[in-house]
């Protein structure tokens, strides 16, 4: 997992991405630091899905983070 996040680091660092591509690597990386128990990096992390997602042009994926958000909340 440390190894797959150094590589999404990488990518969004130096990449040049659309707003959709950037909102599935973030979100990618948040599903990578829930699954290790890092609470506050996850929710960074999705927050920066959420931004990117939200801005671009595939409304769907933006939909399905928040029905997960609420599912797992519910």
């Amino acid at each position: 997992m440390d190894e797959e996040l150094q590589y999404i680091n990488k990518w969004t660092d130096g990449g040049h991405f659309t707003n959709e591509d950037l909102g599935r690597i973030y979100e990618r990386a948040s599903l990578i630091y829930m699954q290790k128990g890092e609470t506050l990096s996850y929710y960074r992390y999705l927050g920066y899905a959420l931004y990117y997602l939200e801005r671009s042009t595939e409304k769907d994926y933006t939909i399905n983070v928040y029905l997960d958000l609420a599912n797992f909340f519910l």
